[in-house]
């Protein structure tokens, strides 16, 4: 099925249950559906039809929701713009996937002016003026294997790779699911960046259930909003990042009374932090949420036994489903139970693969070799093990992607970013961990002249901050004259960290 026929189903069928929470008040399913309907009318007035992408350029609200309702009413696939991204990053996306318009609040469109050749319109004129269509007649135009959304990740070639996540994904993340409860009496919280693949399971989670979804407004938000947005909704599912659960747990694990439901991810979940959490919340149930934007949010997770796991680190688990895991060599060949083996994962939560990329595409996504109908299987880039309780272990990544907060960073586009600077002339990026969630981004630059220009370091990093997002900016440089090189001519990163940084 797709988005707009599940969602549908619950607007005919409970059209007087609450859908969207925000601000005091609440709009209905059947209210929901009508504005999206109607939006979409407006949509196609402006060349929207099924195959097309469109962008969307806002907060947090529930005018976002709504939009991208109509987006897959209308056939199309949303692509979610992050007004926080710099001018040079918001550019590539859209010229890369080509929208036939970007719908925006006022305020952020005037704020980032677009090139002349875009079509863009205002989201507040746009929902006035949908109030005068017809909601009525709409008929479904899109299959479960036709693009919903496009989110862009962090690429190794210095670009980042559009990802396109099929309706069926969406649906199989939410429905007739093993890893949580999706009940109907559910309210969930948006909380996540718009352009953070979570905000699918936020927001479809609650929609394509029958549930209720509360919105928090914000850019960046704070444990004491998060807590507030809690109290207010009567949250009962949320998804926290690994860094964010353990601060809260960290500063009061009671912020999250009456949740029943904790997805944690992003990065490794602490066993310190699991074991506190599940002391002072005895009703709460806590899962270890683990999966790539390619594979719709999740693929693996576990919900953590109050009793342990028999030691070690957090097990990221099983397959939810309609989802496979498979642990293979690098010949695609079943490695042994217990043995270290590269992780994919197939069913029916895998991307269509990256747009205008065919070469990553072939690369990173194969044909499934243990399914005899032709779908797809996605390789994570993650090592992993299986446990003698068949229960999976991630062992960390077997390339240069790091997670920070949740977000999925290529060291390599960093460093690639960074040489395009003429003061430069040689630039490596590492990441300096110590502890779970002190990850720092460290970039060592070597001027391209000696002795190297005053302000260099500043300079640098205010050209970078033209280029790149806020979270992929180095969290501290040094200027070296050569980089240390192993015994067999490869830069010595680890020799690197050692030395001083600012």
């Amino acid at each position: 099925m797709t988005v707009p026929q599940v969602f549908s189903w619950y607007a005919a069928n409970h059209s007087g249950r609450p859908a969207i929470l925000e601000a005091g008040g609440a709009l209905t399913y059947g209210e929901v559906d009508t504005i999206a309907s109607q939006l979409a009318r407006r949509l196609l007035h402006h060349g929207a039809k099924p195959g097309g992408v469109i962008g969307t350029m806002t907060n947090r609200s529930a005018e976002t929701i709504i939009v991208w309702l109509a987006i897959v009413k209308c056939g199309c696939a949303y692509l979610p713009l992050d007004p926080a991204y710099p001018a040079e990053s918001i550019g590539f996306m859209i010229a890369d996937a080509n929208p036939v318009l970007i719908i925006g609040e006022t305020d952020l469109l005037a704020a980032r002016p677009l090139a002349a050749a875009i079509k863009t319109c205002s989201l507040e004129q746009e929902l006035e003026l949908a109030s005068l269509e017809d909601p009525t007649g709409w008929f479904h135009q899109v299959g479960p294997l036709d693009p919903a959304y496009i989110m862009y990740t962090s690429g190794s070639t210095g670009r980042p790779k559009g990802v396109i996540v099929p309706h069926r994904g969406i649906v199989r993340l939410v429905k007739d699911q093993n890893y949580m409860d999706f009940s109907p009496d559910e309210v969930y919280l948006l909380i996540s960046a718009l352009a953070f693949d979570v905000s699918t399971w936020e927001v479809w989670g609650a929609l394509l259930t029958g549930a209720r979804i509360g919105i928090v407004r914000g850019a960046r938000l704070s444990v004491d909003q998060i807590a507030q947005g809690i109290a207010e909704y009567g949250v009962t599912s949320i998804y926290l990042t690994s860094a964010l659960f353990h601060t809260i747990v960290d500063v009061d694990a009671k912020a999250l009374t009456g949740v029943r439901q904790i997805l944690v991810g992003g990065d490794v979940m602490s066993p310190e932090h699991s074991f506190k959490a599940m002391a002072s919340l005895p009703g709460c149930t806590l899962i270890n949420a683990y999966g790539p934007t390619e594979a719709t949010t999740y693929c693996v997770c576990y919900r953590l036994a109050h009793e342990g796991w028999g030691g070690g680190p957090v097990p990221i688990g099983i397959p939810i489903s309609h989802t496979k895991a498979y642990i293979l060599d690098t010949d695609l060949t079943p490695v042994a139970d217990g043995e270290v083996g590269q992780l994919w994962t197939g069913g029916d939560g895998v991307a269509l693969g990256y747009l205008n990329r065919p070469d990553l595409t072939a690369e990173r996504f194969r044909t499934d070799p243990f399914i005899a109908d032709g779908s797809l299987m996605y390789f994570t880039g993650d090592l992993a093990r299986m446990r003698p309780d068949g229960l999976i272990e991630f062992l960390g990544r077997n390339d240069r992607q790091v997670k920070i907060e949740g977000k999925r960073i290529e060291l390599d586009e960093i460093e690639h970013s960074l040489r395009q600077d003429q003061r430069l002339a040689d630039v490596v990026v590492a990441l300096r961990q110590q502890g779970t969630d002190d990850k720092r981004i460290v970039a060592f630059l070597k001027p391209a002249q000696t002795p190297p220009a005053a302000g260099l370091v500043r300079s640098v990093t205010e050209s970078l901050r033209e280029r790149l997002p806020a979270h992929m900016i180095p969290n501290e440089f040094a200027v070296v004259g050569a980089f240390p090189m192993t015994p067999n001519g490869k830069v010595d990163r680890k020799a690197l960290l050692l030395q001083d940084t600012k």
